[in-house]
């Protein structure tokens, strides 16, 4: 198999869910504020900080699904659902992550069925500086079809099967840990890494709130940025910015940052 080009590099950290309590006005506010602090911390390396974190992504709803084993997450898999109630669409993806390169490429993604799809290999960075390739492929717009065990996934996303043992797939999977997030995007914010060519990192807070038990304070809290180069071609000085930038958020904003490092995913399969 010929090597998968990684497309883009995002850096992830976890935020104190604290400071971002309240309503759709406060989240606002205290992005701002938060965005205020970052940029102060980041000039110091990077090259410019652009625009605000104003823009609010419509809403959307998102479940994990697995067997009652785990049998996706044990080898490496996620299966997820994500709904957008704006206009009742529905997207479903199969992500494969890995600290090696070519355990996590090696594998054919690809949706088998009719519809939009979407194939991605990138690069995950999480605190302090751990690296994760995923390798996802995606079907938008998917039509109201039953999902109820490991060969209806597998129907969907024929490449699994080669993963998974010949036997598991009459098990049936279920919403993991019964738990589904409401997901709130800010975006707006960019920050400059390199000024020829010019690369902007698209940066990002992500909230998630338990659906069924409050819909005010989150449950979990992200800040992210991602830069891009279709071709994987990301210049030295570049990378050595972001990578700075990524320690410096760390070292003087820790008041901003969940020490216990627990990522989404993490959090929707150990709480």
């Amino acid at each position: 198999m010929s090597n998968e080009k990684i497309t883009s590099r995002e850096y992830k950290l976890v935020l104190a869910i604290e400071k971002f309590a309240g309503d759709e006005k406060e989240m606002l506010n205290k992005a701002d504020i938060f965005w205020q602090a970052l940029q102060k911390t980041a000039l110091q390396v990077i090259k410019a900080a652009d625009g605000n974190f104003d823009a609010i992504r419509p809403a959307r709803e998102i479940r994990f699904y697995d067997t009652e084993d785990s049998l996706l997450n044990s080898k490496k898999y996620i299966f997820r659902e994500r709904i957008c109630p704006a206009d009742n669409t529905r997207e479903l993806t199969l992500k494969f992550r890995h600290h090696d390169r070519y355990i996590s490429q090696d594998r054919d993604m690809r949706p088998g069925i009719n519809g939009k799809v979407k194939i991605k290999f990138e690069e995950d960075i999480k605190a302090p500086f751990e690296k994760l390739h995923s390798f996802s492929g995606s079907v938008e717009k998917f039509s109201q079809r039953k999902i109820e065990n490991i060969n209806d996934v597998i129907k969907i996303f024929p490449g699994l099967d080669s993963s998974l043992r010949k036997d598991a797939g009459d098990k049936s999977i279920h919403l993991v840990n019964g738990f589904a997030a409401k997901e709130i995007v800010i975006t707006g914010a960019t920050l400059r890494l390199s000024n020829n060519p010019v690369v902007n990192a698209e940066c990002a807070i992500i909230t998630w709130y338990d659906m069924p038990k409050n819909k005010i304070d989150p449950v979990i809290a992200e800040f992210s940025f991602r830069y891009e180069n279709k071709n994987e071609k990301y210049k030295r000085k570049t990378a050595q910015r972001a990578y700075d930038l990524f320690h410096l958020i760390q070292d003087e904003m820790k008041e901003w940052i969940d020490a216990t490092g627990n990522t989404k995913t993490g959090f929707v399969y150990n709480g």
